[in-house]
């Protein structure tokens, strides 16, 4: 009999589909309503100011235009805020301020470079900044968006023997009698549970994923659920080397940008919202206001890795501390590149082995009684 050759790779090529359409999904930045003013956007948007304001035209005349070419209205609806504003007489980074779309960080920093001249280099670098930003998410999203697929196939495939299969086995054992293999007993017991429980379980588990949305941005769900993550293995040093890259380029920017440290603490503060990170900088502040360097102020917080330390102490003994920091964040960036993309190619055989092994040890619980009754009869 011939079998179609091809047909496994079709499948294998429909699986793959699958997984990077969901991984384009999972990349988007999702807002609900329409609202807001996505990270994807401000690249873009940031970028475009650059090059028109660079040819020379006028800032007005640039808001127009990016008016014009924009395609959704919430972004439009902010450009043209933006835009009246200025025609008032306020100036590019109090306009940004009054629409609420655009973080202390940024208009702080256009604020400076309006003031200094350096207008064209902070709109550049912010530009920069969100790119490296969307990058860094994107890795983290494709590292783990194809272990949560298989994961949840194999729930629900595990669910579904143990709802339904594993009971028709129970029947014909109770009609036979005689004692039951271990393992037999168990997944008979874990069947007992998903089918009286299993809809409390999912009931529960959607809750748990609302009242998180809910609570996301309260000060005890952000604390708990970083350090959480934090201790995972493997994924708790991916999501640290994201922000420790992310901390690393915001503040180059700002030290660029001509901010104090002082300040750029302070923005840094209401930029990242990663906890571990977050509460450490009301002390680091208090350290520099002490008079204490930045190398002194972020060694004394086991966080940061020591070699980070060591360059930044560097980098402020020959006053070249943005280019430090520049580096140190690209450094991070390849860094977790390579982690995910190691973590990718280990991740799918071991998930598939794990699948496997499930089922097998369910299948096995489920024949084993009737190769020992076979045995007994022979």
């Amino acid at each position: 009999m011939a079998f179609p050759i091809n047909s496994t790779k079709d499948n294998q090529k429909d699986a793959s589909s699958i997984i990077a359409t969901l991984t384009n999904i999972l990349n988007k930045d999702i807002q609900l309503f329409n609202s807001g003013f996505p990270d994807t956007q401000k690249e873009q948007f940031y970028a475009k100011l650059h090059t028109l304001l660079n040819a020379g035209v006028d800032i007005k005349t640039v808001l127009e235009l990016l008016e014009e070419s924009s395609n959704k209205k919430n972004i439009k609806a902010t450009i043209l805020q933006i835009k009246n504003e200025i025609i008032q007489g306020a100036s590019f980074n109090v306009a940004l301020e009054k629409t609420n779309m655009f973080s202390p960080f940024e208009f702080y920093s256009i604020k400076i470079g309006e003031e200094t001249g350096h207008l064209s280099e902070v709109l550049i670098e912010l530009s920069k900044y969100y790119n490296n930003k969307i990058i860094q998410q994107r890795k983290i999203i494709s590292a783990f968006s194809y272990p949560i697929v298989v994961l949840t196939t194999a729930i629900v495939a595990v669910g579904f023997m143990l709802k339904f299969l594993v009971p028709m086995f129970a029947d014909v054992y109770k009609r036979f009698g005689g004692e039951l293999p271990t393992i037999t007993k168990y997944v008979l017991t874990l069947s007992t549970i998903v089918s009286n429980y299993g809809l409390y379980i999912i009931l529960g588990f959607i809750l748990f994923i609302i009242l998180s949305y809910i609570f996301r941005k309260s000060l005890l769900f952000r604390k708990w659920s970083s350090l959480i993550i934090l201790k995972i293995p493997v994924v708790g040093n991916l999501v640290l080397l994201m922000y420790l890259a992310r901390f690393t380029k915001s503040l180059a920017l700002m030290v660029h940008a001509n901010i104090p440290l002082n300040q750029a603490i302070d923005l840094l503060k209401k930029m990242i919202s990663y906890y571990p990170i977050e509460h450490i900088l009301a002390s680091m502040n208090h350290s520099l206001y002490e008079g204490k360097s930045l190398y002194e102020s972020i060694s004394l917080h086991p966080i940061f890795p020591k070699e980070m330390v060591a360059m930044i102490k560097v980098g402020e003994e020959v006053n070249q501390i943005d280019s430090i920091l520049d580096k140190i964040s690209d450094q991070y960036t390849k860094e977790l590149t390579h982690k995910t993309e190691i973590l990718n190619n280990l991740l799918e055989p071991l998930l598939i082995m794990f699948l496997g092994l499930v089922i097998g040890i369910i299948l096995i619980a489920m024949y084993l009684p009737i190769f020992n009754l076979s045995s007994q009869i022979n």
